[in-house]
């Protein structure tokens, strides 16, 4: 069953109404009600669920257009019911896969400075901190599966929890979320919705999990159907399986299976801390006693509004409610594609590739149609033309049919005169239909902004490399946008991300690739002790790519500096990170870069090891590449000689055909006298 897995929720989530008050995650007396609190949120939401109604309409075509469901059903019973073929050709899955291929062969890095007077230093704790939760959580995979939503319906959808089931100190996933299942503010318009000022999820779970997560709460309470949606909001059909279900429940009433829907809300208000300024610098205090500083002179009260972060779980009540922890910002993170400013909804690639892709399907299926139902040859003849016309019939499919006629049948009667049978003519395909197949091919791609080159398939034109590559890397660019939402989405990703490290993680081990006490590069196991005095950091992230393999041109641009770097005797830092650019996998590279303790002797060795490595590296490049040049050489030699070849036999075929015209154009006049005749 879709989404029957726990809520995503943190650990305050789970804690039930009965005992929310003292800890502090319910609604204080001085707030509003809590019935004026539930209808404001069922109010919002309906709102919100409103806007993006078309939307979801669309999205659950785009996905069927992807999954490869591209006839509607009214076509298919109509193609049905004529007995015509329905063929479907997916081409926009190919499509999503190549995109999605490329942005996982060039996934960023993020690096982390922290944001303190002085030089700028790269935190190795806080880089190493970043990759140990991604790699903890599956966050690539994870990531990909979002961006390939983005690119499906306009909308990518994550979520980062902390869960104690699987992990009793606390493990921080990361996970994709269905878009159709999540609804955003109604204003929100900016990209990767970063105005949003509050993000819901509507959760399907089963209702003994949903009351075994909330012992205290009614059965009842449970289930939030004031949202008028389906039970998964996805497909028809599950409350149809839930129906036939309950009459095979012989059980009991109550049906502990059937589904309920859980609405999780995270919304931020406006807040404000008061600060004071004093002979001694500024200084935070609560609201109550601000007025312990009001009407002194050497003080300055100053109020400043912040953003406060709230979360809510909402069944037909509010189940539980409080304070967003760590509460810097939403949980659930976007990345978003175009925005149709007129419609007012985001969308992908697969919704230009739509109307091509439905038409090349029809086309094709139009063809096999033709084909199978035009003639394909026959005859007429008169009744008493062959001898035995039941085995005429049945000879005249075979390839080589013998066939007896009566006397006279051939040359039509017994004196030879007249003609008694008519051979037909095959049918044949209307003029045009291939260049009308190839066109609404070649439309999918052109509407999606995606070459032909990417995906690997011939191309009519005889293409050299480079210009392969820079036709490949136009596409890119064609699709630069959905790559710098990924970007923004990472760097949102990861301040969110370093919020759960030093909330959660304050201490736990990770590898990281340091400096020792004499000052030697090795791998070392050491805790995440984040500095408390540092509140801000910088992340700063790759580049968006720019080409099939970022790495790889990378690389390219890199190998003309390597002999220049070696003779210097560059830093072994810079070295390392030379090494970690080329090519090499990064288990061969960490394995020759991080080695240990050793000796002076030992580290010398590696550092020369190092140096050879990418020296073979630039000299098997650069012998690569002289080796297609002179294969590019010798091939436009040969074909200098072909062309040179037949520029001779040209020549010596036009002077032999000279010859005969002046041989034919002349003729004897006299003894020893010719006279030349013109030959219009």
């Amino acid at each position: 069953m879709p989404g029957a897995n726990i809520i995503p929720m943190t650990d305050q989530a789970l804690r039930t109404p009965a005992n929310a008050t003292e800890l502090g995650v319910v609604a204080s007396p001085g707030m509003t009600k809590t019935s004026d609190l539930m209808a404001r949120f069922i109010q919002q939401f309906r709102r919100d669920s409103r806007v993006s109604e078309r939307w979801r309409r669309e999205t659950r075509q785009w996905y069927a257009l992807k999954a490869g469901k591209q006839w509607d059903n009214d076509t298919l019973v109509k193609l049905r019911d004529e007995q015509r073929p329905a063929l479907t050709f997916n081409r926009i899955k190919a499509v999503t896969n190549v995109v999605r291929g490329i942005e996982i062969s060039n996934r960023q890095e993020v690096t982390v400075y922290p944001r303190q007077e002085g030089d700028a230093v790269l935190s190795d704790e806080g880089t190493e901190a970043l990759k140990w939760l991604d790699q903890r959580c599956q966050a690539d995979t994870e990531e990909s599966s979002a961006f390939e939503d983005m690119l499906t319906c306009g909308v990518g959808v994550t979520e980062t929890r902390i869960d104690y089931l699987d992990d009793p100190k606390g493990k921080t996933w990361r996970e994709r979320v269905f878009p159709l299942s999540v609804f955003w503010d109604a204003n929100a318009t900016k990209r990767n919705l970063t105005d949003a000022r509050r993000v819901w999820r509507v959760k399907i779970m089963e209702r003994d999990e949903a009351q075994s997560m909330y012992p205290d709460v009614d059965p009842f309470d449970l289930d939030a159907d004031w949202t008028g949606l389906t039970v998964d909001n996805v497909t028809e059909t599950i409350d149809d399986r839930i129906r036939d279900y309950k009459q095979d429940n012989h059980r009991g009433d109550k049906d502990w299976t059937q589904p309920v829907r859980l609405v999780q809300l995270q919304w931020w208000e406006r807040a404000y801390r008061f600060i004071i300024t004093g002979p001694e610098g500024d200084f935070e205090v609560p609201k109550e006693e601000v007025r312990n500083y009001r009407g002194l002179s050497d003080f300055t009260i100053t109020r400043r509004p912040f953003k406060l972060y709230k979360y809510a779980v909402i069944g037909r009540t509010i189940i539980a409610m409080g304070d967003l922890d760590p509460g810097d910002r939403f949980h659930f993170q976007f990345m978003t594609g175009d925005y149709d400013e007129i419609e007012g909804y985001w969308y992908g690639i697969v919704r230009s590739m739509k109307d091509p892709q439905q038409w090349a399907n029809k086309t094709v299926s139009n063809i096999v149609h033709i084909l199978s139902s035009m003639r394909k040859g026959g005859i007429l003849y008169e009744s008493d033309f062959f001898v035995d016309a039941e085995k005429a019939k049945r000879d005249l499919a075979k390839p080589n049919p013998s066939i007896e006629v009566v006397r006279g049948g051939l040359s039509g009667t017994i004196n030879g005169q007249g003609q008694r049978y008519q051979e037909l003519t095959t049918g044949s395909l209307p003029a045009g239909i291939g260049e009308l197949l190839d066109f609404s091919k070649r439309s999918i791609y052109e509407c999606a902004g995606v070459p032909m080159e990417l995906l690997a398939q011939d191309v009519s034109d005889q293409l050299s490399g480079v210009q392969e590559y820079e036709r490949r890397r136009a596409g890119i660019t064609l699709m630069a946008h959905y790559f710098d939402s990924l970007k923004l989405y990472r760097i949102q990703q990861a301040e969110l991300s370093f919020d759960f490290i030093r909330a959660f993680h304050q201490g736990q081990l990770i590898r990281v690739l340091k400096n020792n006490e004499n000052e030697e590069m090795v791998e070392q196991f050491v805790p995440i002790l984040l500095d408390e005095e540092i509140e801000d950091y910088d992340f700063v992230i790759d580049d968006s790519p720019a080409s099939p393999n970022q790495k790889e041109r990378t690389w390219q641009l890199l190998l003309p500096l390597l002999p220049a770097f070696i003779q210097m005797n560059a830093p072994p830092e810079m070295m390392h990170e030379l090494l970690r650019a080329s090519p090499l996998p990064a288990r061969v590279v960490e394995r020759i870069v991080g080695a240990g303790e050793e000796t002076e002797e030992e580290k010398m060795q590696r550092e020369l090891l190092i140096k050879q490595v990418l020296a073979e590296l630039a000299k098997t490049e650069s012998e690569a590449k002289e080796n297609l040049a002179q294969a590019q050489k010798a091939l436009a030699g040969a074909g200098y000689d072909m062309a040179r070849a037949q520029d001779l036999g040209f020549r010596q075929g036009l002077d032999t055909v000279n010859t005969l015209e002046e041989m034919d154009t002349r003729r004897e006049v006299g003894p020893g006298k010719t006279q030349v005749v013109d030959i219009q």
